[in-house]
């Protein structure tokens, strides 16, 4: 099969796509997460509001060494699922890919896409997500993720 790049998503998102490392997330779980994180309590417009989110936990990626970033993602919820997906928007979608391939790997598929994104868990086999294995990427340097 020949893949056709998909201009809504950002380049490293296509490449990845076109490498075989990510999947294109369905229309239908984008929309079903687009209404799930529009749900959830805001801190205004620049991204949730963690003190107000149950078991959560975060981290400042910037001044973590890989090691640090690791053990504080094996503490998430997102890090019980074998795949995740990278959320860009509404319109863009996102990409499914292995759950161990986000950690670290988020500067890259992010670097495209200004302000807040999202990745949250997903059964890959079965197309079902956990939209609750929810993590925040893109304000400022701090990740937070659920950890129940």
């Amino acid at each position: 099969m020949i893949h056709t790049p998909d201009s809504s998503l950002p380049p490293s998102a296509q490449s990845w796509i076109a490498n075989h490392r990510a999947e294109r997330l369905s229309a239908t779980v984008s929309s079903l997460f687009n209404d799930y994180v529009h749900s959830l309590p805001w801190a205004g417009t620049t991204g949730l509001d963690w003190s107000r989110m149950p078991s959560c936990s975060s981290i400042d990626s910037s001044n973590a060494s890989d090691a640090e970033l690791d053990r504080w993602m094996r503490g998430t919820r997102l890090s019980r699922s074998t795949h995740a997906a990278l959320w860009y928007s509404l319109e863009s979608g996102g990409i499914v890919t292995p759950t161990t391939a986000v950690i670290g790997s988020w500067d890259e598929l992010f670097q495209y896409s200004a302000g807040v994104r999202f990745v949250f868990a997903m059964d890959a086999l079965r197309g079902v997500p956990d939209f609750a294995g929810l993590l925040q990427w893109g304000l400022g340097d701090r990740v937070f993720a659920t950890t129940h």
